[in-house]
């Protein structure tokens, strides 16, 4: 397991675990240029269960538009994933870490794209409230010194499936994000769930929940390498704390 602020708990060996460093200019990923982001891939459900990144310094530029260059992602087997042309039904092709958040280059860009990233999503949710909350993410890191987000979606109690690529596709019950935030030498977090077919079509800041909570709901540890930075009884506080940014 690696030491950065974003990643959940994960076995150094679980082979579902993947990482996308920062890419050149041709689309070479570079480790020496710093993680991208990383994923954890369900291939029973078709769906990244999560994927984590940073949003701040190098992570936040603003350089190009988006292409909607959507592509295989190099780590998975072609036929072992969805499709480019995305999925049956009228589900969206939602991004898990957003477009906007990666516009620092043409290639940096083009890799959030890969369908690894990409979740059946319904529209009215994709482009109402899950939008707001993208935006807000961004601006709240815009106003930090550090932003570390975990954005994954919930297959567990799902009902719902469709098809790509001839795959089936579990269509997520909920939707998180895990937000951890440094500004000066303090470091806050709180986290956000929603429904994925919820009547709610307004982000509002006070659905704020604790990385506790969302621990609780999801099974997954977060953040576990704060403590290593703050300690095992300041961790605890501000994992326990739904702290406004």
């Amino acid at each position: 397991m690696n030491d950065w602020l974003e990643t959940p708990v994960v076995s150094s060996t679980d082979k579902n675990y993947y990482t996308h460093y920062m890419p050149d200019d041709n689309g070479n990923e570079v480790v020496s240029s710093g993680r991208n982001w990383s994923f954890y891939w369900s291939a029973s459900d078709q769906v990244s269960l999560w994927v984590a990144y940073p949003l701040y310094g190098k992570w936040a530029e603003s350089n190009v538009s988006r292409k909607d260059a959507y592509a295989p992602d190099p780590f998975i087997d072609d036929a072992k994933q969805p499709a480019t042309g995305g999925y049956s039904g009228n589900y969206s092709k939602g991004h898990q870490i957003p477009s906007a958040d990666r516009l620092g280059s043409r290639a940096i860009n083009n890799s959030v794209f890969y369908m690894t990233n990409i979740t059946p999503q319904d529209q009215t949710f994709n482009g109402g409230l899950w939008a707001q909350l993208e935006t807000q993410v961004r601006t709240w890191a815009d106003a930090s010194d550090e932003f570390y987000v975990v954005t994954g979606c919930v297959v567990k109690g799902s009902t719902k499936t469709t098809s790509s690529n001839g795959l089936t596709v579990t269509v997520p019950a909920k939707y998180y994000k895990a937000l951890l935030r440094k500004k000066g030498s303090t470091y806050t977090a709180c986290a956000y769930i929603y429904d994925h077919f919820t009547s709610q079509t307004k982000f509002s800041e006070s659905d704020r929940i604790s990385v506790d909570r969302l621990e609780e709901l999801t099974g997954i540890d977060f953040f576990p390498n704060l403590i290593g930075i703050v300690g095992e009884t300041t961790a605890a506080n501000i994992e326990k704390t739904a702290t406004a940014f």
